[in-house]
């Protein structure tokens, strides 16, 4: 979880970005599946 004050400055998208990079990196890796909470509209992209 970003506390309040960070959120929306893309901290979450650049280390999702990061970490499927890594993923893809890896021998064996065929997908990435990821989940957001009900409530967080912005989350959904």
């Amino acid at each position: 979880m970003i506390v309040k004050k960070y959120r929306g400055q893309g901290y979450a998208t650049e280390a999702l970005q990061a970490m499927t990079q890594w993923i893809f990196n890896q021998p064996g890796s065929l997908y990435v599946l990821a989940d957001t909470e009900k409530d967080n509209i912005s989350g959904y992209r």
